[in-house]
């Protein structure tokens, strides 16, 4: 598995990792690179959305282009979520709603690694890193593991 600073640098099919859900991420070219997620900006007022769509929920507008969301966030409110509710999600885990600094009204959800779950504070700064969020479903009726690939929030500094 190919890591970088920030987590994964690219999927490894070969390995059995699928990708969370496609087009939502930029996966770091190098070591040194960052990942970011990938949303897209109306072209007529400028609202940003993530996931990305394909016209704007705020003006209806027809044309939007990719747009690329810092590498880092703050935590906005959050969660600890005690009982297994997706099966490959081992809990507790703590579930986030951070906040880009493009964006005062867009809010993102994610798992929160790199520390325990009592740790994370509102306000606490993170940053986007691409790791493994889950097992795949149909492995477990099937008994093959596969590996789902996704975005996750670090608090800024630790590994």
């Amino acid at each position: 598995m190919e890591q970088g600073k920030y987590g994964k640098m690219k999927l490894e099919p070969e390995k059995g990792e699928i990708p969370l859900r496609e087009g939502i991420l930029k996966f770091p070219s190098s070591p040194e690179d960052e990942p970011h997620l990938i949303a897209s900006r109306c072209k007529s007022c400028g609202d940003i959305a993530f996931p990305p769509k394909v016209f704007c929920g705020k003006c209806e507008g027809e044309e939007t282009e990719e747009f690329l969301l810092s590498n880092r966030a703050k935590v906005y409110t959050y969660t600890i979520v005690h009982q297994m509710g997706i099966p490959g999600i081992e809990v507790p885990y703590a579930l986030v709603i951070v906040k880009f600094p493009e964006d005062e009204e867009l809010l993102i959800a994610g798992q929160i690694t790199g520390c325990n779950p009592e740790e994370v504070k509102i306000g606490m700064e993170v940053e986007t890193v691409i790791d493994k969020v889950r097992s795949g479903i149909l492995g477990f009726l099937t008994g093959e593991s596969r590996d789902v690939i996704g975005y996750k929030f670090r608090p800024v500094g630790k590994k």
